[in-house]
């Protein structure tokens, strides 16, 4: 969609594009019960799949991959056109290379974001042990060095993730900086 709202020569895209923006802001709030009746639909209510499902089509990728493919210059892709007209080819050869950066940027916020929910997982889990530990932490009450200790404990996986793709962030936002 990203690619699509970028390159096409769609006659709103502009007004689409700037819907997900609008859509990025709406707090969860908003489409708890919409996401409820699907998932009872899809009959994954209760389970891990209807916290993933929301975090694959949040609005969030499609506004950051738009972004970096609307920088593209159409010259690449057209020369990619000449050398094969395969769809795929024209997206492992030319957009691939340059949104690869929005891809990881987009990998590290998802994974920070779905790491530290806690109304999703409290609306789609009944059973206190299915909670992560996000809940968890957000409810407990007990000694403060208990709580210290779990939050230094919960914050290692995303340092662990900050510093594995720390040189890939921060080249991407220098791009984004220098645009």
């Amino acid at each position: 969609m990203g690619s699509l709202l970028a390159k096409s020569k769609l006659k709103y895209k502009n007004a689409i594009f700037l819907l997900f923006v609008l859509a990025m802001f709406m707090p969860y709030q908003i489409t708890m019960l919409p996401h409820y009746m699907i998932f009872k639909c899809l009959s994954v209510d209760g389970t891990a799949w209807a916290i993933i499902l929301p975090m694959i089509f949040s609005p969030l990728g499609v506004v950051l991959i738009t972004l970096f493919i609307r920088n593209i210059p159409d010259e690449l892709i057209e020369a990619v056109k000449i050398d094969s007209s395969s769809l795929w080819d024209i997206f492992i050869h030319g957009i691939y290379p340059y949104a690869q950066g929005a891809i990881v940027i987009l990998i590290i916020f998802t994974f920070a974001e779905a790491w530290n929910l806690v109304e999703q997982p409290l609306n789609v889990y009944n059973n206190l042990y299915e909670q992560p530990l996000s809940v968890l932490l957000a409810y407990m009450k007990y000694d403060p060095e208990i709580v210290f200790a779990a939050s230094v404990i919960y914050i290692i996986p995303i340092i662990i993730a900050y510093f594995y793709f720390q040189e890939s962030l921060e080249e991407q936002l220098q791009l984004i900086k220098d645009r």
